[in-house]
This record gives structure tokens, sequence and C-alpha cells, in this order.
């Protein structure tokens, strides 16, 4: 089962890092996983913060373009 707080930490470090306006902020749910953080490219995270979302189960999909975590 997923832990509530790897998710909300996720979405936090995402939400430190994205760029302003509302697209930046949408999260969406599909196929077992949660997207968000369209605007936050792997490169402009703090090497720390990405391990930080490795750890907590969020990788980079690149064919969504966004930051996601299976549920």
């Amino acid at each position: 089962m997923v832990s509530l707080h790897d998710v909300i930490e996720g979405l936090k470090i995402l939400a430190k890092h994205s760029k302003q306006g509302a697209e930046s902020h949408l999260i969406a749910a599909e196929h077992n996983f949660i997207y968000a953080g369209a605007s936050v490219e792997p490169d402009g995270i703090p090497s720390a913060d990405r391990l930080r979302l490795g750890e907590l189960g969020w990788s980079y999909d690149h064919e969504q373009r966004c930051w996601a975590r299976f549920v």
C-alpha cells in the first residue's frame, strides 16, 4: 500500500520547484498513477530533491512530460 506521507512529501517538493501558473499546479490520476509537476523538469530540481523524490517513489515520465507516482 502507498504511504500518504510519501505522496504528500513528493507533491510538496514538486510544488516548491514548480513555475507560477495554473497549469503548473495541476495533478491527475489515471491507471494507478498520480501525475503532477508538469512545469518541473528533472534538471531544474537540485540533486538532493531528485534523490528524495526517487526514494518516495516519484519518477519523471518523459511520455507524459510530468512526474508520476504509482499508487
